[in-house]
């Protein structure tokens, strides 16, 4: 509210109003499932008994008193009371039903109540149980009443959230529109023991279903199943869902409605299957940022604050590289206290901390034999290859039982499932002979010391050369993040490369 000065307060601030008085009355209704005619034309009666008269009328329907936001008829009688303030015309009182239609937030309640009051006004509810006769005890009952109101609306949500819990458990939604491929259907909801269940007013209640669109679900059906076969998009498009959608861009979210198994649409199963797809297609290497692959900075990408912010590289007169927090840089506030860094304090003792992890004879005998461990270990391939011989030997014994089966009995259904059998039995055969096939032609693989010392004099020599993309390439193979805290760092390595680095 605008600051403003206050009347004096009227000694009479407390008493009823006097016939013949002109008011502005509000009124709020909760919801559309309230009475507001029968509770309006009491409001109307009791003022005509009172016999005072309506400036204005303000009336808020479906709003809640949990706060003024919204609340667009009760701002403007505000407005209007503070306008009218200084004439001498102006209304006498405000009259409302009681202080939980007034609002139901204590704290707005009291300040709006003291700042009308403060303008001349005086307030009256009809329902407010508040005697004429309390005097300067009704600010204290006032208060009560208005804590009260907010007890009641938290149980009064935490009721609602009860009700819609209970909805949704037994299918029921709670709001919002149908995905394309269902409707919504109104059911009467009926309690444990099979009665309807009213409102307060009488009038039924009912419950919203969303259920399959005859003409629409068999599309949604189909394209979930194409999904699940794996093709993409555009094919979905331009096939089932030609009529639903128009971009590729609403897919996404469709392919992750589980509305769609809940009104049996589709089967879990089915949804599963299309959620790992999902989960394939999303979960690609996001390209590097070109500014970072053409950055002149070594660590550039890698470096991170110790508030978390990720540091870049800039230049200081054109002629000394340094590196500083971003965070620091963007709000030029003293958001964080770390200080620029040299890039020589930082690139040269990060390589020579790796490269001394590795130079030296012991740690590359190490990572020789381990390398070569992993180049000749098992691939898989001879448990593949024995894991199918049981399979075949598992079909065949399953193809004598049938073939004794069908010189016995002659039935047709055994003759199919015979026939079943010995197609499987050829698949089983075909990947075992791939498998033996890749066996066999395998050769040994040797890394030698020698080559890895050839290797890490590689790396040196970019070092020396100060080829910042190659040393920065070699550096995300085994560093994660680096982190930064004054003039001193700690390296993050990656999980495959920790067994061999210590920071």
């Amino acid at each position: 509210m605008p600051r403003r000065k206050y009347r004096p307060r009227a000694t009479t601030i407390y008493e009823p109003l006097p016939r013949g008085s002109s008011v502005l009355v509000y009124c709020r209704f909760s919801g559309t499932d309230q009475d507001a005619s029968s509770q309006e034309a009491a409001i109307r009666l009791w003022i005509e008994e009172q016999g005072w008269e309506v400036y204005r009328w303000f009336q808020d329907e479906a709003k809640s008193g949990s706060s003024t936001e919204g609340r667009e008829s009760f701002l403007r009688m505000i407005s209007m009371a503070e306008s009218l303030a200084d004439d001498s015309a102006r209304p006498a009182g405000v009259v409302y039903w009681k202080r939980d239609r007034f609002g139901r937030d204590h704290l707005d309640n009291q300040y709006f109540t003291a700042h009308l009051r403060r303008l001349g006004y005086s307030l009256v509810g009809k329902e407010d149980g508040i005697p004429p006769s309390a005097g300067d005890l009704t600010p204290l009952l006032e208060t009560v009443k208005d804590i009260k109101a907010a007890w009641d609306l938290a149980d009064i949500s935490a009721n609602v959230k009860r009700g819609m819990a209970y909805l949704r458990t037994q299918g029921y939604q709670t709001g919002g529109f149908p995905p394309r491929g269902l409707l919504v259907v109104r059911e009467p909801l009926v309690g444990p023991d099979g009665t309807q269940i009213t409102r307060k007013n009488g009038t039924a209640r009912f419950g919203l279903r969303w259920v399959p669109d005859p003409a629409l679900a068999p599309l949604v059906t189909q394209a979930f199943e194409m999904r699940a076969e794996g093709a993409g998009y555009a094919s979905i498009l331009r096939g089932p869902l030609c009529t639903l959608y128009k971009s590729t861009s609403c897919l996404p979210t469709f392919f992750a409605n589980r509305n769609y198994v809940t009104a049996g649409v589709v089967s879990p199963e089915l949804f599963a299957q299309v959620q790992a797809v999902q989960l394939r297609s999303t979960h690609r290497v996001a390209p590097t940022y070109p500014q970072r692959v053409n950055s002149p900075y070594l660590l550039s990408g890698l470096l991170q604050c110790r508030c978390g912010a990720a540091m870049v590289g800039e230049v200081q007169r054109g002629r000394w590289p340094y590196y500083c927090c971003s965070r620091r840089k963007r709000e030029r506030i003293c958001a964080c206290a770390q200080p620029r860094v040299t890039a020589a304090k930082l690139e040269g003792p990060i390589l020579d901390t790796l490269l001394s992890c590795v130079l030296t004879p012991e740690r590359i005998a190490e990572l020789t034999a381990v390398v070569n461990d992993e180049l000749n270990g098992d691939d898989g391939l001879q448990t593949e290859a024995d894991r199918l011989r049981q399979q075949i030997g598992d079909v065949e014994a399953v193809i004598t039982r049938l073939v004794d089966a069908v010189e016995r009995e002659g039935l047709e259904s055994v003759r199919d499932r015979l026939r079943a059998r010995e197609a499987e039995r050829r698949k089983l055969r075909a990947d075992l002979a791939l498998a033996e096939a890749e066996i066999a032609a395998r050769r040994p693989t040797v890394l030698t010391p020698q080559e890895v010392t050839a290797l890490l004099d590689e790396i040196r020599q970019h070092r020396e050369a100060e080829d910042t993309l190659e040393l920065r390439a070699i550096l995300r193979l085994v560093v994660e993040r680096i982190t930064v805290d004054g003039q001193s760092f700690q390296i993050h390595y990656k999980p495959e490369a920790r067994p061999w680095f210590t920071t």
